[in-house]
């Protein structure tokens, strides 16, 4: 089964599928709070494309596709992340603040959850946003199970999402009990990245991805 996966100028939760000579839109948002968190949960729930016409394809700004080493940025970036923790390392004593795990606790739910809220609010806009270009005949649709490919994709994709759990999980911790906030600064960080990670979860290209109807 020949695919093309297309990204959507500015749109982070839409991807425009072309699966042999239809085309398709897929949320990457879906479930909510749960592909947030944990991304690689993404590929276990069927999905719901919606078809749409190759008209409507063409009115959708998309990124055009290009080959890209995904594997060896990935570790780029967990080699950078090391890195930068081994630098900081020496000047963590500066950062050190007098504060109760309990104010400390307060602090870390108050920040994930203006993180979260912020997250939702984007996907809320993009749907917006296509929906101002697009009206979805929400009868016309496949149930899919989609797998990126080759595997090593997916396994790359999941190392990333648990190096950056276990990074905000550890640096909540570290807060919390140390009061450290350059610590804090760090989960911060690495937990935007987590909550955004999900649009990376459907690679772009041609036969990037296999893709199963749901009979």
């Amino acid at each position: 089964m020949n695919t093309e996966v297309f990204l959507i100028l500015k749109n982070f939760r839409y991807q425009l599928i072309k699966l042999e000579n239809s085309f398709y839109i897929i949320d990457k948002d879906k479930p909510y709070l749960l592909v947030f968190l944990f991304p690689f949960l993404y590929w276990i729930f069927p999905k719901r494309v919606v078809q749409i016409s190759e008209e409507s394809a063409n009115l959708l700004q998309t990124i055009p596709n290009k080959d890209t080493k995904a594997g060896k940025i990935n570790l780029f970036a967990v080699g950078i992340s090391m890195t930068i923790v081994n630098l900081t390392e020496p000047i963590l004593d500066y950062f050190y603040i007098p504060i109760s795990p309990l104010i400390a606790s307060m602090i870390v739910i108050l920040s994930s959850a203006t993180l979260l809220y912020f997250r939702f609010l984007i996907s809320i806009r993009n749907k917006r946003s296509i929906q101002r270009k697009l009206h979805f005949n929400n009868t016309n649709y496949l149930k899919i199970w989609l797998f990126p490919r080759p595997l090593k994709k997916m396994i790359s994709i999941t190392f990333m999402s648990l190096f950056a759990v276990v990074v905000v999980a550890i640096a909540m911790y570290g807060f919390i009990f140390y009061g450290n906030a350059f610590i804090l600064l760090c989960g911060i960080l690495f937990q935007f990245m987590l909550l955004i990670f999900n649009i990376s979860t459907i690679p772009h290209g041609k036969n990037t991805v296999k893709i199963i109807v749901k009979s």
